[in-house]
């Protein structure tokens, strides 16, 4: 079975060969006008040559359209809720970042390929990074894209993120925080730091966990220590609990991977 670029070569190489069709048969079209702009019986008489390039344009525009629609169908035979579509495209775009020295991690139905996350998305045969949907999938095209922005961190925010940490942490702790000593702050996990910014319907879907991890992964990565007031906090490992619902966990550019199931805010200076 040929692969997704394959496919989209074979489909570049038909449209080319439709192209070349095309242009000879304007230039015999083209040369059959200028017979008769001046009489000129003998290129008149020859105009049964443009039966051929018609032949030849009908056949590379059926070739075209078999392979447009081999790739608007890969992979070929049955799939199931799309499932084989995006196993073999996410191991297709997998290779395709490795070989160009990415290092790309699968975790809860992402591809990780630091700092981005990518969701195949087999229904609309689209793919979502960073939560923005990407029509144009070609595999090498997908990996330029990762490649940008593993080059250009500063359009990831994490700050905003801590700010929204913050307050939602406030929330969480407003009824024990004062009565602990200046500096303690409670341990609230993480897992409820989510639910608080993801509150609202359909919130989850758009800011998923993957993503939320992603984010305290840059925190860390950035060595951001306090949200913009100079309030401190400590990102806290997992290594007590082994239940994956209980931890967040991202992969970076290495291919290590780092784990946290709470954090802590001082209470005070």
């Amino acid at each position: 079975m040929s692969a997704f670029e394959e496919t989209l070569d074979a489909v570049e190489d038909a449209t080319l060969e439709y192209m070349k069709a095309a242009r000879a048969l304007t230039r015999a079209t083209g040369k059959i006008r200028r017979a008769a702009k001046v009489g000129k019986i003998a290129d008149l008489r020859d105009s049964g040559a443009l039966d051929a390039r018609l032949d030849d344009l009908r056949r590379t525009v059926e070739e075209l359209r078999a392979c447009a629609a081999s790739a608007a169908e890969w992979p070929s035979g049955p799939d199931e809720n799309g499932k084989a579509f995006a196993d073999r495209y996410s191991s297709e775009l997998g290779t395709a970042a490795k070989g160009r020295g990415l290092h790309v991690t699968e975790m809860d139905d992402r591809l990780i390929s630091f700092p981005s996350t990518v969701r195949v998305m087999p229904k609309d045969r689209v793919v979502v990074i960073d939560q923005k949907r990407v029509p144009g999938i070609r595999p090498s095209k997908v990996v330029d894209r990762l490649l940008t922005n593993s080059r250009n961190l500063r359009k990831y925010k994490p700050e905003r993120v801590l700010e929204a940490i913050w307050a939602a942490y406030s929330d969480l702790t407003a009824d024990t925080a004062p009565s602990l000593p200046m500096g303690d702050g409670p341990v609230v996990p993480l897992t409820k730091i989510y639910r608080s910014l993801t509150r609202l319907p359909g919130t989850t879907r758009l800011y998923t966990k993957v993503d939320f991890a992603r984010d305290l992964y840059l925190l860390e990565y950035n060595d951001i220590r306090t949200t913009r007031k100079g309030v401190a906090f400590n990102l806290l490992g997992s290594s007590a609990t082994r239940r994956r619902s209980a931890y967040f966990s991202f992969v970076g550019a290495d291919g290590s991977e780092a784990k946290w199931s709470a954090i802590r805010f001082r209470t005070g200076k």
